[in-house]
C-alpha cells in the first residue's frame, strides 16, 4: 500500500508480529493459488457422484440446503477424498516444477524452444520448465517404436 495501513486480526489470542508475518506470506499464497488454477488447472477437477446432493449454479439464498442421506456418506466422503488427493498432486507437480526450475535453470533453458522477447532471470518459471518438460515427454514418445496403442495414441493426438 502506499500509506498507513490498519491491519485487524479476528484472533485475539494471536501476537501482532505473528499477524504480520501471516499477512506478509498473503502474496505468496496468493500466487502459489494463481499457479495452480491457470498453469497446472488444478481447480478445474470433476470428480461427482449422483449420492452428493443437487445444487443450484445460480443459488439465491441457502433457505433448503439439502443433507445427504446417511446411507450415502461413505461414496460423498470418498468423493471429497478424490477432490482433496487431486489438489495435493497437483501442489506436489508445482513444487517439482519449482524444483526444476532451481536446481537445473541452465538445462531447462537449453532445452527451451518457445520465444521470449527477453529473459528476465536467470531462473525459468514455472510455466516455462513446464513447456520444457512436456516437449521432452512427447519427444520421447516419439522416440518409441511407433507400433500398437502409442502409434494409435500419436495419430489422435495429431489429427484431431
Amino acid at each position: 500500500s502506499r500509506g498507513p495501513i490498519i491491519l485487524m486480526c479476528s484472533d485475539l489470542t494471536i501476537s501482532p508480529i505473528n499477524a504480520l508475518e501471516l499477512y506478509s506470506r498473503r502474496i505468496r499464497i496468493e500466487t502459489m493459488f494463481d499457479m495452480l488454477k491457470n498453469l497446472l488447472c488444478v481447480f478445474r477437477y470433476r470428480f461427482w457422484t449422483k449420492k452428493l446432493p443437487s445444487e443450484s449454479r445460480k443459488p439465491k439464498k441457502n433457505k433448503k440446503l439439502k443433507n445427504p442421506p446417511t446411507t450415502s456418506l461413505p461414496t460423498i466422503k470418498k468423493c471429497w477424498d478424490a477432490y482433496e488427493k487431486f489438489v495435493m498432486l497437483g501442489v506436489i507437480s508445482l513444487g517439482l516444477l519449482q524444483l526444476i526450475s532451481l536446481k537445473f535453470s541452465e538445462s531447462v533453458w537449453n532445452q527451451f524452444s518457445g520465444f521470449l522477447r527477453s529473459r528476465s532471470r536467470e531462473i525459468p518459471s514455472e510455466r516455462t520448465s513446464k513447456i520444457v518438460i512436456s516437449n521432452l515427454l512427447v519427444m520421447n514418445f516419439c522416440s518409441f517404436a511407433l507400433t500398437g496403442r502409442i502409434f494409435e495414441f500419436l495419430i489422435l493426438l495429431w489429427f484431431s
